[in-house]
């Protein structure tokens, strides 16, 4: 497993296309709490168990979009979960 600190988490992020709000609400955080961890002003708690959330995210975006829409380009301009 490669360290999840706030860059790699915002890459992960960015590439799923979620605003920090959305993945907050994924999470069950605050948007705050994101926000402090991609920008390392906060330490993941448990960076293993936000490690598997994220994989379980990406797997269930990757099954719910049309192949057309599996890249790692952003989603279009309001186009969310």
């Amino acid at each position: 497993m490669t360290a999840l600190d706030g860059a790699t988490l915002r890459g992960r992020r960015e590439r799923l296309g979620l605003s920090q709000g959305q993945l907050a609400r994924a999470l069950g955080v605050e948007p705050i709490t994101i926000s402090r961890w991609e920008r390392d002003d906060k330490v993941i708690g448990n960076p293993v168990l936000l490690d598997l959330a994220l994989q379980t995210i990406e797997r269930s975006l990757s099954t719910q979009r049309p192949v057309s829409q599996r890249s790692d380009t952003a989603p279009a301009e309001g186009e969310g979960l």
